[in-house]
């Protein structure tokens, strides 16, 4: 009997459960209850894995933010952002340079009258495709980890620093202004289209750190 999972969520644990029911014999299923047309669809499935990651839980810290009160726009957690139509033409500022921050800001960017990314201390750009087509992740192998055990860390932090620079120079208002010189300890932000926006001048670049 063929037994069918829905597997939700396309992240790294999501797409690791998709390959263990492939070697399983099992069929998953990539759960989309509704597409861009409205249509609904319903599946009856043997199992279902909850693949979302860790920050599945929204956080909304709204009393860091004095006169939220009498905001007279909308306000929200990523975890609600669905299409970017409803802000064209709209002045918008996504707080926070995490991956969701970013790719929303990249996505917004395209329709929006002027977008603010606001980071309070900045973040490494990470290409999320290495050198030659590869995968970043399969950059991160054996070599890299006897570099970093064994080379003094501060020239390893110099060495990381270039290599980041050499596809998208941060000193145009994102390098992380708290932990320079060890760039192994900041946080990264794995984005493509962040630094190809950057070269286009497009709206996405205003940034301001608070």
């Amino acid at each position: 009997m063929t037994r069918r999972v829905a597997v939700i969520g396309a992240g790294s644990s999501g797409l690791a459960c998709i390959k263990c029911c492939l070697d399983e014999g099992l069929e998953p299923w990539d759960v989309e209850t509704e597409n861009s047309e409205g249509k609904k669809e319903k599946h009856i499935f043997d199992a279902v894995m909850i693949c979302v990651g860790h920050h599945c839980h929204p956080n909304l810290p709204l009393h860091d933010f004095p006169g939220i009160d009498t905001f007279t726009g909308k306000y929200f957690h990523s975890r609600d952002y669905k299409t970017p139509e409803e802000w064209r033409n709209k002045k918008v500022v996504v707080i926070g340079i995490g991956n969701s921050g970013g790719d929303i800001a990249v996505e917004l960017s395209r329709v929006t009258k002027q977008l603010y990314l606001s980071t309070r201390r900045g973040a490494w750009i990470l290409n999320r495709v290495g050198d030659n087509g590869v995968p970043l992740d399969l950059h991160f192998n054996r070599v890299l980890g006897f570099l970093r055990r064994n080379v003094p860390f501060g020239v390893f932090c110099s060495l990381g620093e270039k290599r980041l620079n050499s596809r998208f120079d941060h000193w145009v208002g994102r390098r992380p202004q708290h932990c320079r010189r060890t760039a192994a300890k900041c946080h990264k932000l794995g984005s493509n289209s962040q630094p190809s926006h950057q070269r286009r001048r497009r709206n996405l670049l205003r940034y301001r750190c608070m």
